[in-house]
């Protein structure tokens, strides 16, 4: 996935996929036949973990209220994306070109934003605004992990620290929730470590 997910499908051939895992040359074709199959079993493997969390969220939290269960989902995409930056950059590396590739992602994306969706709107189709959120809630959440060859390494260590995790969890559910239910925000400038 790391391979996949820094140099694109394109940008990186089966040959430096077996270097970069270790092993013996021939045998990413021995197991999987194509680079096409490699890369859906591990797209797969990191998609059907992010929607097999969200769906046992939701069964877990149903006896809660939608703002809530809302909230407390928000919180593990974002625990997710921070925890999987490779999630969110392949995402933007295949979303730019409708290929058998971002149709494959988008299944995914889309059963996982439905997990979300019966959450807090079951009964209504996606307008545009919803949409239109669900792209910015999925880029702030996948943003500042994916980019963090932008900043210094003492920066990008702290901003994955446990702690940074948390409050950026709590940060993106609060910002993305209705005004009427946002309360008082924290102030972020002086909560780094």
């Amino acid at each position: 996935m790391k391979a996949f997910s820094a140099s694109g499908f394109d940008g990186v051939s089966g040959r430096q996929i077996e270097r970069m895992a270790g092993v013996e040359r021939g045998l990413l074709a021995y197991h999987f036949d194509t680079k096409q199959r490699l890369w859906e079993t591990v797209v797969d493997l990191v998609l059907d973990r992010w929607t097999d969390e969200m769906f046992a969220l939701h069964e877990a939290l149903r006896d809660v209220s939608r703002s809530e269960r809302a909230r407390a989902m928000l919180m593990a995409y974002a625990r997710y994306s921070m925890r999987n930056p490779e999630f969110f950059r392949i995402l933007v590396l295949e979303g730019y070109v409708r290929t058998e590739r971002s149709r494959h992602l988008a299944k995914h994306l889309w059963s996982g934003v439905q997990v979300f969706r019966e959450t807090s709107h079951p009964d209504q189709t996606y307008s545009p605004a919803e949409v239109i959120q669900i792209f910015q809630i999925i880029g702030a959440a996948g943003a500042m992990s994916a980019m963090t060859a932008y900043l210094d390494d003492d920066l990008a260590d702290r901003l994955t620290s446990p702690d940074v995790i948390e409050m950026f969890a709590r940060t993106l559910a609060t910002s993305s929730a209705p005004r009427s239910q946002r309360g008082n925000q924290d102030d972020l400038s002086s909560s780094l470590p």
